[in-house]
């Protein structure tokens, strides 16, 4: 099968937020390898991946073998062969929500957060939305102490404090700690549309206290901080502002498959963060 024959019917979608570069690979999992050009980096998936702001996505897994990317600005090669970025293929990451009810939002938040509990079975970090949570059994790992303790100070003492006790924390291709953050991140934005305050400096100062070593997590906290956002992400948004009860368990189960509980921590952080209404101290930010 040549290019051109890929082009139109192989390539899913192109992310917005890519630039231009040669990229190297970083890692290889089943459905998806990650590469990176300095500290910036791109996915090349399938479509169980899903769009992204940083993805290329094809229907199916032909890439195995890649060993590089290099972008230009109307075209790009996986080792040698050519594909062009047909305008239509790319990828829109930007959140553009308008003429939504408040009331109805919230009201679908707490669907999702039914749906969330049920789904999850108390996985990864979500025993934390529990106030009583010294008095769950669950409440047993070291880590999700931590979490706890950084929360503690998020949304009642000092943010800062509170993001560099969570960040990092835990284990896995992303840790939990960053995950959450992720989901805190993507919350702001939403309440940033809710409440018409523009945050956006206060996600800049989140993001620079969250970013550490892992290249993965840093590219998820970075497009979280600027709004931008992945399908899957962006659909569990959409439901809540515009989605009846099907569309909200469809985009909860949906979030919930990233990775093995990335999908739950980042859910626990967007959903706490939400019913919060914010973090402490947040508003000398804006």
């Amino acid at each position: 099968m040549n290019s051109e024959i890929r082009d139109k019917n192989l390539l899913m979608s192109f992310g917005d937020k890519i630039s231009s570069g040669e990229y190297i690979i970083h890692s290889r999992f089943r459905n998806s390898i990650n590469f990176y050009y300095k500290e910036k980096l791109i996915t090349l998936g399938n479509k169980k991946i899903g769009s992204g702001p940083s993805n290329i996505i094809f229907e199916k897994n032909f890439f195995d073998n890649i060993k590089k990317i290099i972008i230009f600005d109307n075209s790009f090669y996986l080792d040698n062969e050519k594909f062009t970025i047909e305008k239509e293929k790319i990828y829109s990451s930007d959140l553009i929500i308008s003429n939504f009810e408040t009331n109805s939002f919230y009201k679908n938040l707490k669907v999702f957060e039914r749906y969330l509990k049920i789904f999850s079975k108390d996985r990864g970090l979500l025993p934390v939305i529990d106030e009583n949570i010294e008095n769950n059994k669950n409440f047993i790992n070291n880590f999700t102490k931590r979490i706890y303790e950084g929360m503690n100070y998020l949304f009642n003492i000092d943010l800062i404090e509170g993001i560099r006790l969570i960040k990092g924390v835990g284990v896995g291709l992303t840790p939990s700690g960053d995950d959450f953050i992720s989901g805190l991140l993507t919350a702001l934005k939403v309440l940033e549309i809710i409440n018409k305050e523009n945050n956006s400096y206060l996600r800049k100062i989140i993001y620079d206290n969250a970013k550490g070593d892992n290249l993965i997590s840093n590219n998820f906290l970075f497009y979280a901080s600027e709004g931008l956002f992945f399908e899957r992400t962006k659909k569990l948004i959409l439901s809540l502002f515009y989605g009846n009860e099907s569309e909200i368990v469809d985009s909860t189960l949906s979030i919930l498959q990233i990775g093995e509980t990335s999908g739950v921590d980042f859910s626990t952080g967007f959903l706490i963060t939400l019913k919060k209404g914010g973090l402490y101290g947040s508003k000398r930010f804006n």
